[in-house]
């Protein structure tokens, strides 16, 4: 009897450690570190294509961020501009739309929506604690801001 509440107990926990170990917190913020189109990496090509969009500001990297705490997308723009988008998840968390929020110039609206406007299948990643969003041929890797951030100063691997 004592062999089988031990058993019981061993297998409870294991199985409260596994539900734990699978969940990440959809909230704060999480940068975008990776933008693929139909399998290609395309944050140049957009800082080409766009004058109006700054991947890169004062030689350092500022990628487009999800900020969950007012459910907002933002892609940095020249000058100190962002561009903002609204988001909302459905109840699952396994679909993320991104909708327009505010007006954006004619050379950007013509290319930006097309990219980035719609519906996504989110996925995350435990291990890497990383956030697929994923539309047609666009994928978009997140990551936390605060491992982003110990990334950017060389003290942990995002890959």
């Amino acid at each position: 009897m004592k062999n089988l509440v031990l058993f019981i107990a061993l297998i409870l926990v294991q199985a409260s450690c596994k539900k734990k170990s699978y969940q990440i917190r959809l909230e704060g913020k999480w940068v975008v570190y990776k933008m693929k189109l139909a399998g290609r990496e395309i944050q140049d090509q957009l800082n080409n294509q766009l004058s109006t969009l700054s991947f890169y500001r004062n030689d350092s990297i500022q990628y487009p961020a999800i900020r969950f705490y007012d459910s907002l997308f933002i892609v940095p723009g020249h000058q100190q501009e962002n561009y903002k988008f609204r988001f909302s998840i459905n109840a699952d968390s396994t679909k993320l739309t991104i909708t327009q929020n505010e007006e954006l110039t004619d050379s950007v609206s013509e290319k930006v929506p097309s990219l980035f406007l719609g519906e996504f299948d989110l996925k995350t990643r435990r291990y890497e604690q990383q956030m697929e969003l994923r539309a047609d041929s666009l994928e978009i890797t997140l990551i936390e801001s605060e491992k982003y951030a110990s990334y950017s100063r060389g003290n942990s691997k995002l890959d």
